[in-house]
């Protein structure tokens, strides 16, 4: 039980460094490029949704695990 609430911690930390590199990595040549346009606020929404998303599906697993 132990290890299963540590493997969902680590992979929660893994998608937080995912998304913050795909951010730095789209947002950074386009901030270059040209100046900050619609599009690339739809790819924050879009990751911070897809955070979101994980973060509720953890919590769902742990209360779960926690009244079975």
């Amino acid at each position: 039980m132990y290890f299963t609430q540590r493997l969902e911690r680590l992979t929660l930390v893994q998608v937080q460094i995912f998304l913050i590199i795909v951010l730095v990595a789209v947002l950074l040549p386009w901030r270059v490029t040209r100046p900050l346009q619609h599009k690339s606020l739809d790819i924050i929404h879009l990751a911070s949704a897809l955070y979101d998303s994980a973060s509720v599906k953890r919590m769902s697993s742990i209360n779960k695990k926690k009244l079975g």
